[in-house]
């Protein structure tokens, strides 16, 4: 059986990696707000209101301006969302959610293949997640809208890629453990805002790392 995902995403690391996807991200939408002030200033929902702006404020250091952006497309197959927030001092954490049809086994694998470092899969209600020390991602079942779950090749599901570029607030496990409440945030707006329709729970707190499994 032929992996659509896998291609695509071997497809889209070759044609630049992370500049690629800042780039697409870009073309998709402007900044939407400037925080004069710096991550206090932010909205207390930034990316229309996604994500906490204190799990920003808890991976970012500390800035004099913060700029915020996030949109998503409209439901459906092809649906996409993207949350980014960049500091004058060159730090951006990023995130991208998008539909695929994709079992987890194909969704792990690829980054088993494509990703070095310590990878924790970390217990998360209903959504699977893999956390390494600057990057987390997050698959949970998503039936587009009009679609049934009997159509997809293998299973609808919406993923989510989660990253730090440039310098932290934080470190080590504390780093891990902020990323990933940021990209499980992501997902659980993107899971509703995509209008999946499978039920779904996240963590009410942020997931615990053992520092022990890797």
């Amino acid at each position: 059986m032929t992996n659509p995902m896998g291609l695509n995403w071997n497809k889209k690391i070759a044609a630049g990696g992370i500049g690629f996807l800042i780039a697409c991200m870009g073309a998709f939408f402007g900044y939407e707000q400037l925080a004069e002030n710096g991550l206090d200033d932010l909205p207390s929902k930034p990316c229309n209101g996604a994500v906490d702006r204190t799990t920003v404020a808890n991976v970012l250091p500390d800035a004099k301006k913060a700029e915020e952006r996030g949109k998503h497309t409209d439901p459906g197959k092809e649906f996409k969302f993207y949350c980014s927030v960049k500091t004058d001092n060159g730090s951006i954490l990023s995130a991208e959610a998008e539909a695929r049809d994709a079992a987890e086994k194909t969704w792990s694998t690829f980054y088993d293949q494509s990703r070095s470092g310590n990878k924790v899969e970390v217990p998360a209600g209903d959504a699977h997640v893999l956390s390494w020390p600057k990057f987390s991602a997050v698959y949970i079942l998503c039936t587009p809208p009009g679609r049934k779950a009997s159509e997809a090749v293998q299973s609808y599901a919406l993923t989510v890629d989660a990253r730090i570029i440039g310098k932290s607030r934080v470190q080590g496990n504390e780093l891990r453990r902020a990323l990933t409440s940021f990209a499980l945030q992501v997902s659980e707006y993107a899971h509703e805002a995509g209008k999946c329709q499978e039920s779904a729970t996240y963590p009410t707190t942020s997931p615990a790392i053992d520092e022990n499994s890797y």
